[in-house]
């Protein structure tokens, strides 16, 4: 761990006598500093440390604001909190073992107070270690940074208090279906962002899993204790449901997509044995071109398209919560669904307007699906008026912002599972849980939030290093969509969409951890809900995903064979409806593509 290291690891292990005692060193630690080597060579300075410790009562503490600095050719671990235990103490015995991550000017450190003998009683239990050899146990002080060593060291320690070593956040950087993803994401960091990430990222898991810990907040991390003859015997006999969707798109074409979906519903009966009346399937599919009405929507200007991808979004997030909502009104016996995906999603721009130009949605299929005109204007008021008058009610924002709250407000549970959170909703909520219950302050929240922009830190790999196997956070209101966001005639419509409760669930400690949106039916009796999700997920230990969701999810999705399998078809049906449109350019497009690959597209032999 020289001067010119960028990143180390490394264990000191100090004589608690030789770095407290004598009215130097207490002077020391009256001014928050403690002596803890004098290889100013070998330990460089920080301008950003945590330090996590255990105080004489038993409590796990954690400082934010703990530096590493150097004086006079010794090193000094700067912490009020760390100092002012020590002081209480007023021991002279054993040993202070910490354990310095740094990278660069970065350090995340931990310290724990080892009793007098236990070194000499290790080293009788594992002579193959040489303790002795290390100089342990030390008369000063001594930093090793040998790794099978300091390894050694920190298991010793974590076998004595998990909680204060924080292994889950190691375990959980370091396992092979994390190692991708986190190498793309630190990949598109700078190269000094990048060797501080891990660092980073544990140091704030550390303080976060430290305010999930106090009892002053409202939002604390809970535990399941795995169980499964009693998950299985409390939904005997009950019909759980679960749904997801898939996209099918003409493989090629330029400039129009028409898109074809499917949403899929598989119900699923617990403890019935018997195939016929276990599960039922239900396909519900959809022509995107088929549900939109352009003739009648606001004329889009010359020169301009609709974004066929916007389009095809809004689409998909209506429609799976639409069919969700029928799915439970005609199968009252339902006692849960469970959708892939968000419960709410973000909809704040899904409008008319440019860039994106989107349709109104059709009136014949709204009137299939009991949507009318007095239903959505009574149900989302505030809806803006068309150019040649009337309300917008039939816009996908408004259309949503009907469905969206009768999803919230339905009696039956409805839960959305996210499997990668890319949003950092639930952090925020931990810490305004935090102001709220006084223990931090705003100009800290501040300071947290811009560290997780600044380096990209979503929720799941925050939460994949703060939570252990099995554990979850108390259920938080969270605020997906921004009036702020949307277009100023669409800002009343917005601000209605439903704030649903969430938590973030980690169901293995190699795998990310996934967000649980719940309505509020659900949100009633969240421990049962994310109790069930968790035994579920327990069935696909590797995956450690809903084996509900994971079986829809390969119901309802468009194979890649099948896509290119309908697309002629598909392309044909294109083809005429621009003809009928008039559209020019989209005409122009098809026809090239036609004329250069026809093989590829339709004569191809398979």
């Amino acid at each position: 761990m020289g001067q010119d290291a960028q990143a180390a690891r490394c264990i000191i292990a100090a004589a608690v006598a030789w770095c407290t005692a004598g009215p130097k060193n207490r002077k020391r630690l009256e001014r928050h500093s403690v002596l803890i080597s004098e290889e100013r060579d070998t330990i460089r300075t920080t301008s950003e440390a945590t330090l996590k410790f255990r105080d004489g009562t038993g409590r796990l503490r954690v400082d934010p604001a703990a530096a590493l600095y150097a004086n006079e050719g010794q090193v000094f671990l700067r912490s009020e909190p760390l100092t002012a235990d020590l002081l209480v103490r007023n021991s002279a015995s054993g040993t202070l073992i910490i354990l310095i991550e740094k990278v660069q000017s970065v350090a995340r450190i931990w310290c724990h107070l080892l009793e007098e003998g236990y070194f000499e009683k290790w080293d009788k239990e594992s002579p193959e270690l040489r303790l002795t050899a290390y100089g342990l146990p030390p008369t000063e002080a001594i930093v090793v940074d040998y790794a099978p060593f300091v390894s050694a060291i920190v298991e010793r320690v974590a076998e004595r208090d998990r909680e204060l070593v924080a292994p889950q956040a190691d375990k959980f950087l370091r396992a092979p279906p994390i190692l991708v993803p986190l190498v793309s994401h630190v990949a598109a960091l700078s190269a000094e962002e990048n060797l501080k990430f891990p660092v980073q990222l544990k140091r704030l898991a550390d303080h976060f899993r430290e305010l999930l810990h106090d009892g002053d907040s409202a939002t604390r991390i809970e535990a399941i204790t795995r169980n499964h003859l009693e998950t299985w015997a409390e939904a005997q006999g009950k019909r759980y449901a679960f749904l997801d969707g898939g996209v099918a798109r003409v493989l090629g074409l330029p400039g129009g997509e028409p898109t074809a979906m499917r949403v899929g519903i598989y119900c699923v009966r617990a403890g019935d044995f018997s195939l016929e009346s276990r599960e039922s399937w239900n396909l519900v599919p959809f022509v995107i071109g088929d549900i939109v009405d352009r003739e009648n929507s606001p004329p889009v200007p010359e020169g301009c398209t609709t974004d066929m991808r916007r389009l095809a979004e809004a689409a998909r997030y209506t429609l799976e919560s639409l069919t969700g909502l029928g799915y439970v009104d005609r199968q009252p016996e339902v006692r849960a669904l469970f959708m892939h995906g968000p419960l709410i999603n973000q909809f704040t721009m899904y409008d008319e307007g440019e860039p994106n130009f989107l349709p109104y949605l059709d009136l014949r299929f709204l009137s299939e699906w009991n949507i009318t005109e007095r239903a959505v204007v009574e149900a989302v008021p505030g809806i803006p008026l068309a150019p040649g008058g009337g309300k917008m009610w039939r816009q996908f924002m408004a259309v949503y912002g009907f469905v969206a709250r009768r999803l919230y407000e339905h009696s039956v549970p409805i839960v959305g599972v996210v499997e990668r959170s890319a949003g950092r909703w639930l952090a925020e909520a931990v810490l305004d849980a935090a102001i709220e219950g006084r223990l931090i302050k705003d100009s800290y929240k501040r300071k947290v939030l811009d560290l997780l922009r600044k380096y990209n830190i979503s929720d799941d790999f925050l939460f994949g290093c703060v939570l252990n196997d099995g554990e979850y956070l108390t259920p938080s209101t969270i605020a997906k969509n921004n009036p702020r966001r949307a277009r100023e005639r669409w800002h009343d419509v917005v601000g209605q969409y439903p704030h649903p409760k969430a938590t973030v669930l980690k169901t293995a400690g190699t795998s990310f951890p996934f967000r649980i949106e719940l309505n509020a039916a659900a949100a009633v009796d969240y421990r049962k809900v994310v109790g069930l999700i968790y035994h579920t997920a327990r069935l696909l230990p590797r995956y450690a995903f809903p084996v509900g969701l994971d079986i829809v999810d390969r119901y309802a999705k468009v194979p890649d064979w099948l896509s290119k399998g309908v697309s002629a078809r598909l392309g044909a049906a294109v083809l005429e409806r621009a003809v009928d449109q008039g559209d020019p350019r989209l005409v122009a497009q098809l026809r090239q593509f036609l004329a250069h690959t026809p093989r590829d597209f339709f004569y191809r032999p398979r």
